[in-house]
């Protein structure tokens, strides 16, 4: 018996001396034993104590040892029980044990029967322990049991077991809500029933890697499945867990994205057949009314008059900025159609190159540019180009009279996103007009003040989200503006 634990016991006995005897004996040997001295006392006090085992007598009066017993048993006490007797009866040891007793011992007439009670106390609170254990492990398997149908039964995929021939041992409900099988009607069918011509065992369909197939449903019409297979072993025998999910839905989707792909095809190439209407046919009059009109401008401008010379400096200012127009309308269909595959850039470069090819423009205002750090992200290099030439031109063009430009570019990276902005000191505007402002030929200002087509802003928009950002402003009136680009850490596929 375990010494590092004083055992209590109930010892139902109604000879004093006897009980006494062995209570005297056991609690040399670790033991902490109470005397109940009738089958009813012994009743009461197993009911309200905790005892790690009963000693019970057999023969006691008004209840026997085995009423005892039975008594304990209907009332649910699970201690371990010991009978003792004088008498050697293999039928009383039998009842005993049919009763719940876990032990039977014979009381020998010179008390030699209390030297094995240790040991086979020890030996019933030891199987006593193993069945505890058992029955928790079995109530364990069966909450799993239950938790793992409760899953299976609200999840929307398939879950099925076949067996090396392609026997079905289990499937879930959602075959029914998917094919149209009660699982009772597919259980021990083939699976073949449920997936035509799947060959039971291919290696190529077992793993992590899902497989597109066709299924079956009871009406005959067929169902788009991804397939998952995993092979197991139970029992020295292989078996197969497949899970099968509906993606009807997923490839109509991947359909109607296909369409609209082509139809997006079909919208580049008409951008790309205007842009290219637009840079032959249409400019080839403008260059004709310029080439004239500088012929005119040359050779009869003194005769023309005032008038005829206000007439001329119209028509060549008309051209010129219907041939800026057409520049821009070029510029802006072709940010996607003539899109560059994604690259790493560094921003900082980039932008020092644009500076540079403004430098006259800054000099002519007395401006300066303030660039910095901007780091390296993927993008269209001539996007990029464009879309901070637009930007730092624009800051440059809409600067206070007397007031020389200044512009700042600065980038703050996050994790997901990067945020560029770029500011200036300019005139700025009332943000009632942000919206506006990156509309197609939308001006706040008159042409004569400041010149351009009204589309700039409007390529910058659609640089950036071509590139997955978005681009927004604040500003007030004759206090600068700030232009703010948020782009993707890790950027879309270039199309």
């Amino acid at each position: 018996m375990d010494q590092n634990r004083e055992v209590r016991l109930l010892y139902i006995e109604d000879e004093a001396g006897v009980a006494y005897y062995v209570k005297r004996q056991l609690d040399r040997r670790g033991c902490s034993v109470e005397i109940a001295g009738s089958g009813e006392e012994g009743v009461e006090k197993a009911l309200a104590g905790a005892y790690d085992a009963l000693i019970i007598d057999y023969r006691l009066p008004g209840m026997t040892g085995l009423e005892v017993l039975d008594t304990l048993r209907a009332r649910g006490v699970a201690v371990p029980a010991i009978l003792v007797t004088v008498l050697g009866d293999v039928r009383i040891a039998a009842e005993a044990f049919k009763r719940g007793a876990w032990d039977y011992v014979i009381k020998d007439m010179d008390g030699e029967f209390v030297n094995k009670l240790p040991t086979t106390i020890a030996q019933a609170r030891k199987q006593q322990s193993l069945l505890a254990e058992r029955e928790r492990l079995h109530r364990t398997l069966e909450e799993n049991a239950v938790r793992l149908s409760s899953i299976l039964a609200s999840i929307g995929d398939i879950v099925i077991t076949i067996d090396e021939a392609g026997a079905v041992e289990s499937v879930n409900p959602a075959v029914e809500a998917l094919l149209g099988y009660a699982p009772d009607e597919v259980i021990g069918r083939n699976v073949s029933m449920l997936i035509p011509g799947l060959t039971v065992g291919q290696r190529t369909l077992i793993g992590d890697t899902p497989h597109e197939i066709l299924g079956r449903r009871k009406d005959g019409s067929p169902l788009a499945l991804d397939m998952k297979v995993t092979e197991m072993w139970l029992s020295g025998q292989r078996r197969f867990v497949g899970v099968l999910r509906d993606i009807s839905e997923r490839n109509l989707v991947l359909e109607n994205l296909r369409q609209q792909s082509e139809a997006l095809a079909r919208s580049n190439a008409e951008l790309e057949q205007f842009a290219s209407v637009a840079s032959h046919d249409l400019q080839e009059p403008l260059r004709k009314i310029r080439a004239f009109g500088d012929r005119l401008e040359t050779r009869y401008r003194d005769v023309l008059g005032e008038q005829g010379k206000d007439y001329l400096d119209r028509m060549t200012d008309a051209s010129r900025r219907m041939q800026e127009l057409i520049n821009d309308l070029l510029t802006y269909s072709r940010v996607t159609s003539r899109a560059e595959p994604f690259q790493v850039l560094d921003l900082g470069e980039l932008v020092r190159d644009v500076v540079g090819s403004l430098q006259i423009r800054l000099e002519e205002t007395g401006g300066r540019v303030e660039i910095g750090a901007l780091p390296a992200i993927e993008a269209d290099p001539r996007g990029m180009q464009q879309l901070f030439q637009n930007l730092i031109g624009n800051a440059i063009k809409f600067h206070r009279p007397e007031v020389p430009p200044i512009v700042t570019v600065e980038a703050v990276p996050g994790e997901d996103t990067i945020e560029i902005s770029v500011s200036d000191n300019g005139i700025g505007f009332d943000e009632k007009y942000l919206d506006r402002i990156f509309r197609m030929f939308q001006r706040l200002h008159g042409r004569f003040e400041y010149p351009g087509s009204g589309i700039g802003l409007a390529i910058c928009r659609k640089i950036v989200t071509y590139h997955g950002g978005s681009i927004t402003a604040r500003s007030a009136p004759d206090k600068g503006a700030t232009f703010l680009i948020t782009l993707p850490a890790h950027p879309p596929l270039s199309v």
